[in-house]
Order: structure tokens, then C-alpha cells, then sequence
């Protein structure tokens, strides 16, 4: 399954929790996930432009 269509289906077991899991594009061979709370979506985002998330 890719990306965009698994990292909805966990999240929507955990959106009670106050948390996200994400994968993080960040244009290489590697792959990041994390969890992070609802808060800090954003600013994580805002980081760098080239941060392309999967919720």
C-alpha cells in the first residue's frame, strides 16, 4: 500500500489521541516517520519548503 493511502488509515485510529503519524518526503532514498501532536503539524511544516507530508 503507498503512502498516500496507509498513513490516513492509521491515522484515523489514533486522531483521538492528539497525535499524527507522518511520512516525511524528503527527496531521498530514506523514509521518516513520525509521530507528532496536532500542535506542532504546522510549524514542522513550515520548516522547510521541501517537506511533503502523507496524513
Amino acid at each position: 500500500m503507498e503512502a498516500g493511502s496507509f498513513f490516513p488509515l492509521l491515522n484515523e485510529k489514533i486522531e483521538k489521541s492528539g497525535y499524527q503519524l507522518l511520512n516525511l518526503d524528503i527527496d531521498s532514498d530514506s523514509y521518516v516517520s513520525i509521530l507528532v501532536n496536532d500542535e506542532s503539524i504546522n510549524k514542522l511544516l513550515s520548516l522547510d519548503d521541501r517537506i511533503k507530508e502523507y496524513r
